[in-house]
């Protein structure tokens, strides 16, 4: 893994990590959609507990551990879009950087020469 990982360039590797994290976002969003619907269940049949994989909870523990994986879910998807615009914000300026310096560095004739756009 070591050696796999020195091949590929840092913003390689920083973009597989991005990849990796919008994926489990969506993981996330998959078990939160779960939730909800258990919790409209639970409203729609007026229970006072909630059976989730063979185990019974009572109606206030559920409501709250939903509104705490929901906050749960709240950061860790700040995080993640922070991430990923810092990981565009410094590609474009890598870009940037990149065509200035090939502009910069061509000849005035070869520039003049070139369609403008």
């Amino acid at each position: 893994m070591k050696i796999f990982l020195k091949i590929i360039s840092s913003t390689y590797q920083k973009l597989i990590v991005l990849l990796i994290s919008i994926a489990s976002l969506g993981v996330l969003d998959l078990i939160g959609l779960f939730l909800i619907t258990r919790l409209f269940e639970i409203f729609e049949k007026s229970e006072k507990s909630i059976t989730i994989l063979e185990t019974e909870i009572p109606f206030n523990s559920f409501v709250a551990g939903v509104f705490i994986y929901y906050v749960f879910k709240y950061f860790i998807s700040v995080i993640i879009n922070k991430n990923i615009i810092s990981f565009t914000q410094s590609t474009e300026l890598t870009l940037r950087k990149k065509l200035f310096r090939t502009i910069i560095n061509l000849d005035y004739l070869n520039y003049i020469k070139k369609e403008s756009g």
